[in-house]
């Protein structure tokens, strides 16, 4: 299982599923760094799948299945062990920071959970440091675990990650299953 493998064209691949943000969608239909796409809009037409992240399933050229991320319980970056739900978080100053390909999904994610919070976007792939989180009178500094990932060898005790779990249509599972059933069946025909 590789992620982010569709533009490696040498990659041997048994299943091609493509992931679309349901918000941005195809943008400017510009490929990166022009524009958010890695590959045009037209390579939906080879895959196996798509799966619409943050909303409905799209009409598309091929299957489509619904996704979203969902997470109300956070867990802090120096101890691991301790966790708090969101609702803990409600009258301390707060600071979110993202640094993913969408951070407005967090910040809105967060909101959702009924967090006020200063929003800080970075760039996707950020390489964070420690001055990049320095925000006076922070009561929390909350992130994604993708951030916190980069964060963790400098991180603070009031710093925490918020891990979140995908949501998606069981019926893509069994679409991959009988895709691999297909190649496996193909093999031993040999």
């Amino acid at each position: 299982i590789s992620d982010d493998g569709l533009q490696h064209y040498r990659l041997k691949r048994d299943v091609e599923i493509a992931v679309i943000d349901a918000r941005r969608q195809f943008g400017n239909d510009l490929l990166l760094p022009a524009g958010p796409l890695r590959e045009p809009a037209s390579r939906l037409r080879t895959v196996d799948a798509a799966v619409v992240n943050g909303g409905e399933a799209l009409k598309l050229p091929v299957s489509a299945f619904a996704m979203r991320l969902d997470g109300s319980e956070f867990r802090n970056l120096i101890d691991p062990s301790k966790r708090m739900p969101a609702a803990r978080f409600g009258s301390m100053n707060l600071h979110a920071v993202a640094g993913i390909g969408d951070p407005e999904r967090f910040f809105a994610h967060l909101r959702s959970l009924g967090l006020a919070f200063t929003p800080h976007a970075f760039a996707d792939h950020h390489q964070f440091t420690a001055s990049d989180l320095e925000f006076a009178g922070a009561g929390a500094v909350l992130m994604t675990e993708k951030d916190a990932i980069k964060c963790h060898y400098f991180a603070q005790d009031i710093w925490w990650a918020l891990p979140v779990d995908a949501r998606i249509d069981s019926a893509l599972a069994d679409l991959v299953i009988q895709k691999l059933n297909q190649k496996i069946g193909a093999f031993r025909g040999h």
